[in-house]
């Protein structure tokens, strides 16, 4: 009998079962968005506390920066955040953290929405009900695309819709 892969999509996460998998099937690279210097991305968001963090990839075809967004400051609602540089094209293995948040403020269960806007050498991420309040991300020349899932890996479950594509 041959392998039988299972795919289940959420929004742009992935998570793949192998039943009865052998060791000729190949690691899958979770899916992506395109998103092109210039433009702008809207994504909707259904967090949960299990999901520890959000995580958010800007790729090209081989490797991916990441930055993981714990929840907005109390005080300043700015975000508190995490970058990665050089992880794989799943997003896992960096090689290098530029930031470290302090004093973990954790997102609450519900709906967040965030503006992804692919600047040159940049993603700049903000909640949109508080444009002012951006984080960003250095990116390759190469990036051409982006991901956002849940931190934990435990949970492969976090829906994500893209809406809203301005150029």
């Amino acid at each position: 009998m041959s392998p039988r892969i299972v795919l289940v999509v959420s929004g742009v996460l992935a998570f793949v079962a192998a039943c009865q998998a052998g060791p000729s099937v190949p690691p899958t690279v979770l899916p992506t968005v395109p998103l092109a210097v210039g433009n702008k991305l809207t994504a909707k968001v259904q967090y949960k506390t299990k999901f520890d963090w959000v995580e958010i990839h800007g790729c090209d075809a081989l490797s991916c920066n990441v930055m993981w967004v714990s929840g907005p400051s109390s005080a300043t609602q700015d975000l508190r955040f995490d970058v990665f540089t050089q992880a794989d094209a799943n997003g896992a293995d960096p090689k290098e953290q530029l930031t470290h948040f302090k004093g973990i403020q954790e997102f609450e269960d519900g709906e967040l929405v965030f503006v992804l806007e692919h600047r040159a050498n940049q993603l700049a991420v903000w909640l949109q009900a508080f444009p002012d309040k951006v984080a960003t991300m250095p990116v390759k020349d190469s990036c051409d695309r982006i991901r956002i899932k849940g931190f934990n890996a435990g949970f492969n479950d976090m829906k994500v819709e893209y809406i809203g594509l301005k150029q």
